[in-house]
């Protein structure tokens, strides 16, 4: 599945964490440098299995000992509202 960032949010980054708000809401979110490679990788418009694999190149670490976190997170950025899934035709 793909993501696209939701229109209601804008960003900015500091040296330790990139720093997320929700316009409509008023809500501050702060992903760490984990949290904000996997926020670029959405960005840059990498479905899951990129992200994943992405990930899993960067920091040496098999797929399937991963793949249950990245999913989780992915899952917990889009029920707080800051990713949305695309739908692939």
């Amino acid at each position: 599945m793909r993501y696209a960032i939701s229109e209601t949010i804008k960003k900015t980054e500091t040296d330790n964490e990139l720093i997320i708000l929700d316009i409509t809401s008023g809500e501050f979110y702060g992903l760490n440098d984990i949290g904000k490679i996997i926020f670029n990788f959405i960005e840059q418009g990498k479905n899951n299995e990129e992200i994943l694999f992405s990930l899993s190149q960067m920091f040496d670490i098999a797929c399937n000992n991963i793949r249950s976190d990245v999913e989780e997170y992915l899952n917990y950025l889009a029920d707080i509202g800051i990713i949305r899934p695309l739908f692939e035709s």
